[in-house]
């Protein structure tokens, strides 16, 4: 067990020796930046996303609450009706 925990260390050494001779630090820093850049376009998406679905969801209840309204109004008339014309 120890022998491979060595193995990986000397790999994950060499690793970033390898990544120390390719890449410099501007280069570093600007993939940096760019991966920054990368996830916050990630989340704006997913917030676009998930506001659009709360939109979607809002109008959805509004539409249910207006059919209720008018069948409560639809029903208000019938009765009012049958009301008058009783009297």
């Amino acid at each position: 067990m120890e022998i491979v925990a060595a193995i990986g260390a000397g790999l994950g050494a060499l690793g970033g020796v390898i990544d120390d001779l390719i890449f410099t630090d501007e280069e570093r820093q600007a993939l940096d930046a760019q991966r920054v850049a990368a996830q916050a376009q990630v989340e704006a998406a997913r917030l676009a996303q998930e506001r659009a679905m709360l939109e979607a969801a809002a109008k959805a209840r509004q539409a249910q609450a207006i059919t209720v309204a008018a069948f409560t109004l639809g029903a208000a008339l019938v009765v009012a009706a049958l009301v008058w014309r009783k009297a």
